[in-house]
């Protein structure tokens, strides 16, 4: 074992056993002085991300999600070597070099808007800190099914100027192998499979929503935008 992996293993092995009073500082130790994520995933949220960062654990990769970029800002890992998080974009449109390899993850846009809208992610009082942080760098116009569209479509091309590829979260669930080409990994596809078939019978951050549908949704340039966007990453919402 290289002195790298021996420094991360008993940086495992501490934030496990430790007390609390020598875990934050420790804590904070990691965040100033480890790793930047070598690479990350991006999408709009509610598109897999959990999912994602599971999957890739379960294959021997290191992923953490929402551990390097959160709402508070930017910070370093020993225990990780890539990140699946939306809240990266902001972070990586100022600062190209935190990480080496960006990918991104697109989910349909019903299925997407359908989560937003069920936990209210647009709503204007939402005081969570991460409806908090979208609102940083995203503007509303008040009407939350309106807010769902854009943010579906403008995130997502955000996500799309800064990654080198891109790929459909349904078709992760069902062949994990373009996902793994791309990182360059020795990954255990066994694992990696048997956990796609574990999850069909379990639900990764799943929350009650309403279902949303095309005709849900209001009319508008805002929604023709969402409908091109969707046809050209593959998608027929129509």
């Amino acid at each position: 074992m290289n002195s790298k992996n021996m420094f991360t293993s008993g940086t495992l092995i501490a934030q496990k056993y430790l007390s609390p009073r020598i875990k934050k500082p420790l804590k904070l130790l990691e965040s100033r002085f480890g790793y930047k994520p070598s690479f990350v995933i991006l999408s709009t949220g509610r598109a897999g991300s959990t999912f994602t960062a599971e999957l890739l654990r379960q294959a021997g990769v290191r992923c953490s999600h929402e551990t390097f970029f959160s709402p508070n800002g930017f910070h370093r890992s020993w225990r990780y070597n890539g990140d699946s998080s939306w809240l990266a974009v902001p972070y990586l449109e100022s600062n190209p070099d935190l990480t080496e390899k960006v990918i991104h993850q697109i989910r349909n846009p019903l299925d997407v808007i359908s989560s937003l809208y069920g936990i209210g992610f647009f709503d204007v009082d939402n005081s969570n800190v991460f409806a908090r942080f979208s609102r940083d760098h995203f503007s509303l116009s008040g009407d939350e099914l309106i807010d769902c569209m854009r943010w579906w479509t403008q995130w997502n091309l955000r996500c799309e100027a800064l990654a080198s590829c891109s790929y459909l979260f349904e078709n992760l669930l069902s062949d994990c192998s373009f996902i793994f080409s791309e990182l360059g990994k020795n990954l255990d596809y066994d694992k990696a499979n048997k956990y796609l078939k574990k999850i069909k019978r379990k639900k990764i951050n799943s929350r009650l929503r309403r279902e949303i549908v095309l005709s849900d949704l209001p009319s508008g340039e805002d929604k023709q935008k969402m409908i091109n966007t969707a046809r050209r990453y593959g998608y027929s919402l129509n």
